[in-house]
């Protein structure tokens, strides 16, 4: 079977675990030798967006430093 494309929407959906607390399976095209910090913010944005669950308070922008890298897993 072929790998499906890149879909950062598709890619970085996240799965509700508990109150705050949120998941994902993010495909390893998104690694460069560790995942990308914009498709980790990606994801961080929609798991706020999620917990808020209120069409107009949504996040408009954020801004982040990776002080470290993150490492998959």
């Amino acid at each position: 079977a072929m790998p499906q494309p890149a879909d950062l929407a598709r890619d970085t959906a996240v799965e509700r675990l508990g109150p705050g607390r949120y998941a994902l399976d993010l495909p390893s095209h998104w690694d460069y030798f560790m995942p990308s910090g914009g498709v980790l913010m990606t994801a961080a944005l929609r798991a706020i967006a999620a917990e808020v669950d209120l069409p107009e308070h949504r996040p408009l922008s954020a801004t982040a430093i990776f002080c470290a890298p993150v490492p998959a897993g």
